[in-house]
């Protein structure tokens, strides 16, 4: 199972199995585009895939499982939809190439998450956010330690109150 490299979700796939594919270290690629029954990645499913480094055609997603993309060395960018309101507990954890988050990085207030778990973005390479309080929600929650060791970010924008977490930004060591 370790020799597939890209994966295609059909139509018929109406919800994903915990550690689905977790360490599957040849895996480059996941086209969720013709799956639009798919809100939701459950825990750990694609976690220490090494060779990951692209997802596409996550239209209905509304949350990211913990753990869900830890590990992913190689997974350099995500694009996110605007329905996204909750990243899971290390969900991006260690994705060292990981630099850009299309929703930390366009500056449009309505376009943060809800709820941010602890460790989620820790130990990536991301080089700016944008954080803020979405117009919908009547709190964000940011986790603690949730951009701890991102040694490439260099810049953070409040765009409106945010609750700091302890260690938010604990070991960036580009920020000033």
């Amino acid at each position: 199972m370790n020799e597939i490299t890209s994966i295609e979700v059909g139509s018929n796939v109406m919800q994903l199995g915990d550690a689905l594919c977790k360490d599957m270290t040849s895996l480059v690629s996941v086209d969720f585009s013709k799956c639009g029954a798919v809100d939701v990645l459950p825990p750990s499913g694609f976690m220490g895939c090494s060779g990951f480094k692209r997802i596409d055609g996550l239209t209905n997603l509304t949350a990211v499982g913990d753990c869900e993309f830890a590990g992913c060395s190689n997974l350099e960018s995500v694009d996110v939809p605007e329905n996204l309101i909750v990243v899971g507990t290390s969900a991006f954890a260690d994705c060292a190439a990981l630099s850009y988050v299309s929703r930390l990085a366009d500056g449009d207030p309505d376009h943060t998450f809800d709820i941010v778990g602890d460790y989620a973005f820790a130990g990536t390479g991301i080089v700016s956010a944008s954080l803020a309080l979405r117009s919908s929600a009547t709190q964000t929650f940011w986790g603690d330690e949730c951009f701890a060791g991102c040694r490439n970010l260099e810049r953070v924008d409040f765009l409106s109150s945010c609750y700091m977490s302890n260690g938010m930004f604990k070991d960036c060591t580009k920020l000033s």
